[in-house]
Formats: structure tokens, sequence, C-alpha cells
């Protein structure tokens, strides 16, 4: 009983995150809605702000019924020097010790060295015509959550965690970007996104909470209830770009076949203010790259790095 009163690592109290969080969609959004009320005029001016971009047509769209966007290589000027560096990280950490937590999926190969004023995978996340879209799509200027390179791999094991259908607890919706660094063919294990509508009805159906025991969802259940057409393999060559919303999109990936090409992926994550990483009190003291703010920088950069 006493683990109830105590506040998990996020921050917040055990027992409102058992009823909000780790819960369905509508007690999630209502929970939010509360820790955004907290926010006050800093979350009204994200909110003021971000409409001003979608107004401006700036930025690139993504659909709320599909929920995701794929953008063909030499859409961003960045994204070849971050393919090129996401090769040159992992090789070199691969040749050291590699990181990870998963059999199928290495994760944390990018270290805040990489993170200068210079570097592409900055240059690509504080785009304006970037943080428009995303923006645009979440109705809020985000917050920069985390940045990463990973790769994927054959595993002997039966398909397993993020390699079943699934949707994100992080946020009640929010953006990640994942930037093929290599080649991605069925055989590689494509991301493997269902459409948002679509989602949606299959949560219903099975009464879908988030983050508990039992959230991975195999894919006879999937195509049972919502057939394969909505259901869409992210296959492209290296460049490709998908904008996916993975908190209302189920989602899977890195199933790479024996002998299939391993995936390689410039990561990007991109969240609202009210996202559950944070404390209730917001994410001003724990914001990732607040610390990369400087005094120079648009009022618009500072907010995606969370330093306002």
């Amino acid at each position: 009983m006493k683990n109830l009163f105590r506040t998990n690592k996020q921050g917040h109290n055990n027992a409102l995150w058992n009823y909000f969080v780790e819960s369905t969609p509508r007690r999630r959004q209502w929970y939010a809605e509360r820790l955004g009320a907290k926010q006050g005029a800093s979350l009204d001016a994200r909110q003021r702000l971000a409409k001003e971009l979608a107004d401006s047509g700036d930025g690139y769209e993504i659909p709320l019924d599909n929920g995701f966007a794929v953008f063909s290589p030499g859409t961003f000027a960045e994204v070849d020097d971050i393919v090129g560096t996401v090769r040159e990280i992992i090789a070199a950490r691969e040749a050291e010790v590699a990181p990870g937590n998963k059999d199928f999926l290495q994760q944390g190969y990018l270290d805040a060295a990489h993170l200068t004023d210079e570097s592409p995978f900055l240059r690509f996340a504080l785009r304006e015509d970037v943080i428009a879209a995303i923006a645009g799509y979440l109705g809020v200027v985000p917050v920069l959550a985390k940045i990463d390179a990973w790769k994927s791999d054959n595993s002997p094991s039966q398909h397993h965690a993020s390699q079943l259908y699934h949707c994100d607890w992080d946020d009640t919706t929010q953006l990640k970007i994942f930037i093929y660094a290599s080649d991605v063919d069925i055989a590689s294990g494509p991301l493997t996104l269902m459409e948002a509508e679509a989602s949606d009805k299959l949560r219903s159906s099975i009464g879908y909470t988030y983050g508990r025991k039992g959230y991975r969802v195999n894919d006879e259940v999937a195509n049972r209830v919502v057939g394969r057409e909505p259901q869409h393999e992210i296959t492209g060559v290296a460049g490709t770009s998908v904008f996916a919303d993975t908190s209302r999109c189920f989602h899977y990936g890195s199933r790479v076949q024996e002998g299939g090409q391993p995936r390689l992926v410039g990561f990007f994550q991109f969240v609202t203010p009210t996202s559950f990483l944070f404390p209730p009190g917001g994410y001003q003291q724990v914001a990732p790259y607040r610390g990369l703010a400087r005094d120079d920088h648009s009022e618009l950069v500072r907010m995606v790095l969370g330093a306002i």
C-alpha cells in the first residue's frame, strides 16, 4: 500500500500513474489536460506560436487521420550528413563495445559530444520547417526529448517487445522521426505503422491500455480487427525520413530476417510539454537539451530545446 504514495522515476505519484497513464486514452487525455493547466502562460505561448507557424504554411503536412508522413531523400538538406554520421558512429562504437538493451535493437550510440551547433542532428531538429510541421500536427510547439542512432539486426528469438504492435505511453500524442541510414527493405525489418484512425478502432475493440502487461498486440488480432489495408511497412533507401505519431499509431519494427541487412536509423523524439516523460511540475528542469540553448537563439528554438 505504501508504494501507492511514492513517486516513480518520472516524478508522478504511483497511484495516479497507474490509474491515469497506464490506462485508457480517455483517462490519459484527462490527466494530460490537468498537467497542462499547471503550465498556464507557458503552454498558452507554445500553442499560440504553433498556430502562427501553421498559418504561415511553411511546414510540411502530417495528416492527422494517418498519424504519419514519409519524406524522400533530398527533402531535408541535413539528412545526407546524418546518414553518413550515423554509419560512422555505429561502426566506431562497434569496434569497441556496442551498447544495447535488446537482443534485436541496439540503442544509445549517440553521445552529447556529437550535438554541437554544427551537428547535422541539431541543424535538422531545429529547422523551422521541421518544427512547423511537428507543431502544426501536435497543436503546440514541441520539446525535443531524444536524439540517437540505432541499429536493428537479426535475432533468433521469437518476435517480442517492440517487434510486436504497441502504442508508446510517453505522451497522448508525439512525433518520432526515423531517418534511414541504410537501405531498408522487408528483410531489414522496416518500421511498420498502422494508420491512426485504424489504431483508434483497434484500441477500442480490444480495450487497450498503455504500458501495462499485455499492451503488445500480435499480428493476428490486428489483422482480424482492421485488416491489412491500413498497415504500412515503410521501406525506402537511405535518406528516407519517417515522421510518426507512435502514441496514436500502433507500430512495430526491427523484424530483421535471417540474411537481411541490418537497419541503421537516426532517431529524434518530439513530445508535448505535458508529456508523461516529465514530472508534474513540467519539463523546464529536466528537458534533456535545455543546456544547449543560447541567448541568441530564437524564442522558437529555445522552446524546442526546453529552455523556456
